[in-house]
């Protein structure tokens, strides 16, 4: 069975949203046109410094699983991907994004990152 997710911003955020900082935390993603929208310059998480993944900034983001907090629901509006009742088995699962606009690499990357927590990892403090 296909179960397919799929986010256009034709009706706002949808339950995504963008990093900040540490100190600032999320805030409201920036719709363009029905695109989301990252610019620089962007700040850099050091939490994730080699020999970890490295150095990351956290263009866009979507809880998968929770009730959202107030706070959330003010900054990333009603979550789609969540109400609409999606697996969080990513097991096989098939990304698409498409993107648009111009991007100098250098020496970095364009990379999914999806981080996952257990019941042991929750219960343990992870």
């Amino acid at each position: 069975m296909t179960n397919t997710y799929q986010e256009t911003f034709d009706a706002g955020t949808g339950g995504w949203y963008a990093w900040d900082s540490n100190y600032a935390g999320d805030k409201p993603l920036e719709i363009v046109d029905g695109s989301a929208v990252s610019r620089s310059p962007w700040w850099i998480d050091y939490n994730h410094a080699p020999p970890g993944a490295g150095y990351m900034h956290l263009l866009f983001m979507l809880d998968t699983l929770g009730r959202p907090t107030e706070r959330k629901i003010e900054i990333a509006g009603h979550n789609n991907f969540v109400r609409q009742g999606h697996s969080t088995n990513f097991v096989d699962a098939e990304l698409t994004f498409r993107l648009k606009g111009e991007l100098v690499l250098h020496d970095a990357q364009l990379v999914l990152y999806a981080r996952a927590f257990t019941t042991a990892c929750v219960r343990g403090g992870c």
